[in-house]
C-alpha cells in the first residue's frame, strides 16, 4: 500500500515536469522565429541621441504599418518580435527632412543592429506672394521653383495670407515662377540654395496681365486744326462705367484702364459746356485705340 502512495506523486511530478520541458522547448522554439531590429537617432554632426522620436515599420512596399517604437533618452530604439522578411524603416520628425530606410532585412531569431537614423535639417524656401502694389497679399498662386542646372522642380501654392513654403530642396541655384490659370505673373532669379538653408521673407510680387483698353486722340478747334488744351474729356460706357482726362498743350488727351464696352466721348469747357463729342467707340480687351479726334465748336 505504502508503495502505491509514493508511485502515483511521482509519475505526476514526471508527467509535470515533461510538460514544462515541452511547453519551454516550445516557447523557444517560438521566440527563435521572430527577430528584432534596433538602432540610434542623432542629429547631423552631433553625437547625442535625441529622445521622443518615433520610428516606425512598415511593409517592404511602405504602405502598411507594422510597428512602432519612441526613442528612449539616449535616442536608442528597439523593435522586437518581427517575422522574418523586408521592411520600410520611417522616422519623420518635425523640423527635420523625412527619412526612409527600404529593404531593412529581418533574420529568423536575429536582431538587426545599427540601423541607425541621422536627422538633418531641410532645405527650404518660403514668402509671401504679393500684388503689384507690393502690399497686397494673393492667394491660390501657383509657385514652382526649378534648379537651373538639371529638370528638378518642386511646387507649392499660396495660402489665405499669400504665404508659401517649399522644402526639401537639394542644393543649387534656382528660379521661382509664380503663376496664375497658366499664366506667369512673376519671376525671381538665381535663388541660392546651400546646405541647411531655410531662406524666408522670399517675397515675389506679381503684375497680372493688362486686362483694360485705352482710348486716346486730339480735341481740336472747329477747324479741325486747332488744338485745344485744359478741356475735359469724358468717356461713358453703356455698361455705365465712365473715366475722364485732360487735355494738354498740344490738345491730346488719353483714357486708360477701360474695361470693354462701347463709350461716348464728351468734352467739357471749363465752364462745364458741352463743346464736342464722338459716338459709339467699342474698346475691347487689351484694345489701345488712337486717333479718336473730337472736334469742338470753339473758333
Amino acid at each position: 500500500m505504502f508503495k502505491k502512495m509514493y508511485i502515483v506523486p511521482l509519475l505526476l511530478l514526471t508527467i509535470i515536469g515533461m510538460c514544462l520541458i515541452i511547453k519551454t522547448s516550445f516557447a523557444e522554439e517560438q521566440k527563435d522565429i521572430f527577430g528584432s531590429i534596433s538602432g540610434k537617432v542623432t542629429i547631423e554632426n552631433e553625437i547625442t541621441g535625441i529622445k521622443g522620436v518615433y520610428v516606425e515599420v512598415k511593409d517592404k512596399e511602405g504602405k502598411k504599418p507594422l510597428d512602432i517604437d519612441e526613442t528612449n533618452a539616449d535616442g536608442f530604439y528597439k523593435i522586437r518580435r518581427l517575422a522574418p522578411g523586408t521592411y520600410q524603416l520611417e522616422v519623420e520628425e518635425e523640423g527635420f527632412v523625412t527619412i526612409i530606410k527600404k529593404d531593412v532585412v529581418i533574420q529568423t531569431g536575429e536582431e538587426t543592429k545599427d540601423v541607425n537614423f541621422i536627422l538633418t535639417k531641410p532645405n527650404s524656401i518660403s514668402g509671401r506672394v504679393l500684388k503689384a502694389d507690393g502690399k497686397t497679399s494673393d492667394s491660390g498662386i501657383w509657385l514652382i521653383i526649378k534648379k537651373l542646372d538639371s529638370d528638378y522642380a518642386d511646387s507649392a501654392f499660396s495660402d489665405v495670407n499669400g504665404v508659401y513654403k517649399i522644402e526639401n530642396l537639394p542644393e543649387g541655384i534656382y528660379r521661382l515662377f509664380a503663376i496664375r490659370k497658366g499664366k506667369t505673373l512673376g519671376i525671381k532669379e538665381n535663388i541660392e540654395i546651400k546646405k541647411d538653408t531655410i531662406l524666408t521673407d522670399v517675397n515675389i510680387i506679381i503684375s497680372e496681365p493688362e486686362k483694360y483698353g485705352s482710348i486716346s486722340g486730339k480735341v481740336l478747334k472747329s477747324d479741325g486744326k486747332t488744338p485745344v488744351s485744359g478741356v475735359s474729356v469724358f468717356t461713358f460706357g453703356k455698361k455705365g462705367e465712365g473715366r475722364d482726362s485732360l487735355s494738354d498743350k498740344n490738345g491730346k488727351y488719353k483714357i486708360e484702364k477701360l474695361t470693354e464696352d462701347t463709350y461716348q466721348i464728351i468734352v467739357f469747357a471749363s465752364d462745364g459746356k458741352e463743346i464736342g463729342s464722338r459716338e459709339n467707340v467699342e474698346v475691347k480687351t487689351k484694345e489701345q485705340i488712337t486717333n479718336i479726334d473730337i472736334i469742338t465748336t470753339l473758333r
